[in-house]
């Protein structure tokens, strides 16, 4: 399988979601209007695994959220960097991700809640490194 952002993954450009316009007018993702979301496949490759995901944000203080699949939405809050064009790592979201077949692709939501902030890019990283 070779469809879905592969773990360990760094400096995943945000603009890549599913369903972007091609190209991307921006360079990263800004200007985000409240409640919008952006879906990114991820490989996974392994029976259990844990995964951190850490975004890469810019501009004021806000609320950020993330979600694999329909599960529901962890809330970070985004540091206050002040410039929307310069980037710090927001804190990390731990998931826990259990699939019935292998590979399989799950589905990381992110969703802005308060505006004010760009997202850059993202890492998805692996906590386990053992198969079940």
């Amino acid at each position: 399988m070779t469809f879905g952002i592969p773990i360990p993954s760094y400096d995943v450009n945000a603009t890549n979601f599913m369903n972007h316009r091609e190209p991307y007018t921006d360079p990263y993702l800004r200007y985000l209007g409240s409640n919008s979301t952006f879906y990114y496949p991820l490989l996974i490759l392994q029976s259990s695994m844990k995964i951190n995901i850490t975004v890469y944000v810019g501009g004021s203080s806000g609320i950020l959220e993330a979600s694999i699949n329909n599960a529901n939405f962890i809330q970070v809050q985004t540091p206050s960097i002040g410039n929307t064009a310069a980037f710090q790592p927001a804190p990390s979201f731990q998931f826990n991700i259990n699939p019935t077949i292998i590979p399989s692709i799950v589905t990381l939501r992110l969703r802005n809640i308060r505006n004010g902030y760009s997202i850059r890019s993202f890492d998805v990283v692996s906590t386990t490194t053992n198969s079940i």
